[in-house]
């Protein structure tokens, strides 16, 4: 009996750790990588500003459905920090708001791709391309991405190959992923893929890679049998299972780094010569890059145009980057020119590719970086990459809906079967009015456009008459035909006219023409504001304690105090401190997989890495030591892998508001969680200090 009775003890004592445990910490699969639309407005905890540790027993185990739910408060804001009011009056024929309120705006535009590879310009370099390539050549043409060959096994291997190609690319946002090979030794010889140690070999190296080396992705090459694998029973098996054991290895040291793979391009029969299924191996790929090399198989553009679809058509709904050659074939290792080149990519883009990556950068047309390649789309279909002003009308009618409700740009708008980013979006704006002006029927086709570099405004109060905002209109379009991306800002009568203000400019435009079948006379304009330049209240004596330090939020540290000084240096506004202090931790700490707090501020600081736990106890110790309350969320989340696990993230006191701050996945930006499930979660608690 009093054995059985010590068993029973030591049960429920085991149990009573696993659940603590549980509630604390994230998985490595906490974060998805497929495309988040940043739709959902998150308000306010309905806790008060005083409850912490101490008084928290009453929210314990209360499901949230929805944090609207509990306080309706519009956290809009995102990542930028410079928003405008663009009030539009007319007497006749005019915009105007019901209320004749001023609108704010903040910029939410993904930079290119932003880990969600829908617009991807991509290059591969081989080692000596990396000795080779000019950083300021490829961030100027638009480049986004660079696949860097990473040798495991000869000269020169990878350490120094990655340590050089990101010390060139620092600052360019361009992406590195490492191009690692697979099933081909240094000789050129096949491995068998079910090779045990050969596999074991990989997996450690890209291990090594993916924590000591501050990369993007890891791109798999020959990830298949070499046309053979119909001869070996579980070919296919062996591939998928290969590529998901990397993928769960990548993913559990840094979520936030992606994976892809080359991929054969023959369809049907792919499976069955190389051992590669499109549709098994999208579960593992956050990309998928087919070779579509046509030379290779002596076609058309055509065939690049139907074989990429084919490959869309099976990825599941993953981005699909059309891998091109710049070489005739492997036959024949003439250069195809730059005009070419971009026939390709149309065509590849035609088929519904979400972007290319070019076959290799030392055997590139170098006019090609002369003129930033748009993608164009010939087809007429009014639902995938061509659309009539009816069909714009109705998306500016979305977006002007959106920006006043959400007081942000949309990612991109849905027009048909393709999501339509907003740098393509204002192009379709400027020429469907244009269209109309001239009155003009037919189409207009889409082209790829980049987000601008740096949008800016100095614009004084006054009247944008349709003349102007017509001639406007045109030479948008001609600087994003020419350069790739959307203009910084427009010049006006008025001074410069920024970026996100165009957008909503012009939709507004749209939509009024859609109403009245008239264009209006003017738009009246008011310069662009910073979001929160209007003075801070004074933060209430209840919330001081989210200013202190703590054992694990060392705000007072002085290496916390440096770093917190540098990254808000020369920002005036509070918003903008948090939104810079939350995008430094963001981008710069990756995520590990373990219970609780292991490192705490200053360790997570040192290691550049921690789980969801610790990665909260640096922002938070930032945020303190800059003088903005902050404090930790724990509840209980439904990520978007459809697994429920415990979680932490913080909450940051700006403007009399509470805005969510979780830093783990890139997805997510200042006051928007898209992550996991912000509709239906548990909240577990929220504190000043964490006591775990």
């Amino acid at each position: 009996m009093k054995r059985h009775l010590l068993l029973a003890m030591l049960i429920l004592f085991s149990m009573s750790l696993l659940g603590t445990n549980y509630i604390y910490a994230t998985t490595p699969n906490q974060q998805n990588s497929e495309m988040n639309s940043n739709t959902i407005t998150l308000g306010e905890l309905t806790a008060g500003v005083q409850q912490d540790v101490n008084n928290t027993t009453n929210i314990q185990n209360t499901t949230v459905r929805n944090l609207n739910e509990v306080q309706a408060v519009n956290n809009t804001n995102k990542n930028q920090s410079t928003s405008t009011t663009v009030n539009s009056v007319n007497s006749s024929k005019n915009l105007n708001n019901s209320s004749n309120s001023t609108v704010k705006i903040q910029s939410a535009t993904q930079a290119a791709g932003d880990e969600i590879y829908n617009n991807v310009h991509g290059l591969w370099l081989s080692v000596d391309d990396v000795k080779n390539v000019n950083a300021d050549e490829l961030k100027n043409s638009g480049i986004t991405d660079v696949f860097v060959k990473a040798n495991r096994i000869s000269d020169p291997l990878y350490p120094s190959v990655l340590k050089s190609i990101i010390n060139k690319l620092k600052g360019t946002g361009i992406r590195v992923h490492a191009w690692i090979t697979c099933f081909v030794d240094q000789n050129g010889n096949w491995i068998d893929p079910k090779n045990v140690t050969n596999q074991n070999n990989i997996i450690k190296a890209i291990t090594d890679i993916t924590k000591n080396y501050n990369i993007n992705g890891i791109f798999l090459d020959y990830v298949r049998y070499p046309g053979t694998a119909y001869k070996t029973a579980g070919a296919t098996n062996t591939i998928t299972s290969f590529v998901a054991k990397v993928y769960s290895t990548v993913k559990s040291i840094k979520p936030k780094v992606a994976v892809s793979a080359a991929l054969m391009p023959e369809g049907a029969v792919n499976s069955y010569y190389y051992g590669q299924d499109y549709s098994q191996l999208s579960k593992y790929l956050d990309f998928l890059v087919p070779m579509v090399y046509s030379g290779n198989y002596n076609e058309n553009s055509s065939w690049i145009t139907s074989t990429t679809k084919y490959i869309v058509a099976h990825s599941n709904g993953k981005p699909v980057i059309a891998g091109l050659q710049t070489y005739r074939s492997d036959k024949n290792l003439t250069i195809i020119p730059a005009s070419e080149i971009r026939t390709n990519i149309n065509s590849a883009i035609k088929g519904g590719a979400s972007g290319y990556a070019l076959f290799r950068y030392g055997w590139l047309d170098k006019s090609f970086f002369k003129i930033i390649t748009p993608v164009k789309n010939t087809t007429t279909s009014t639902t995938t990459n061509s659309y009539t002003v009816a069909d714009i009308k109705n998306a500016a009618t979305k977006v002007k809906a959106y920006i006043e409700k959400n007081n942000c740009l949309p990612n991109y708008v849905q027009m048909g079967t393709r999501q339509v980013t907003m740098p393509e979006f204002l192009r379709l704006l400027t020429a469907g009015l244009l269209k109309v002006s001239s009155g003009s029927s037919g189409t207009i086709a889409i082209k790829s456009a980049l987000p601008p570099v740096k949008p800016t405004a100095d614009l004084k109060n006054g009247n944008i008459y349709k003349s102007e905002y017509l001639s406007m209109a045109g030479k948008i379009i001609s600087f994003i035909d020419s350069n790739g991306k959307a203009p910084n800002y427009a010049t006006s009568t008025l001074g410069k006219i920024q970026y996100e203000s165009l957008v909503y400019m012009y939709s507004r435009i749209m939509n009024y023409y859609g109403t009245n079948k008239v264009l209006s006379n003017y738009v009246s304009m008011k310069p662009w504001q910073t979001t929160s330049s209007d003075p801070d209240p004074l933060i209430p004596a209840a919330l001081q304690i989210y200013l202190q330090p703590t054992n694990n939020c060392q705000s007072t540290s002085p290496t916390i105090k440096v770093l917190a000084a540098s990254i808000t240096s020369g920002t005036s506004s509070t918003y903008q401190k948090g939104v810079d202090l939350f995008n430094w931790v963001r981008n710069n700490i990756g995520y590990s997989f373990y219970y609780n707090t292991k490192y705490g501020a200053l360790g997570t600081l040192s290691a550049k890495t921690g789980n969801c736990v610790d990665t909260t106890h640096l922002l938070i110790a930032l945020s303190r030591a800059a003088g903005i309350p902050a404090r930790y969320v724990n509840g209980v989340c439904q990520f978007n892998s459809g697994t429920w696990y415990g979680h932490v993230w913080a909450q940051l006191y700006v403007n009399g508001k509470w805005y969510n701050a979780d830093a783990i996945s890139l997805n997510n930006q200042f006051g928007v969680i898209n992550n996991w499930n912000t509709n239906s979660w548990t909240l577990k608690g929220i504190y000043s200090e964490l006591p775990f």
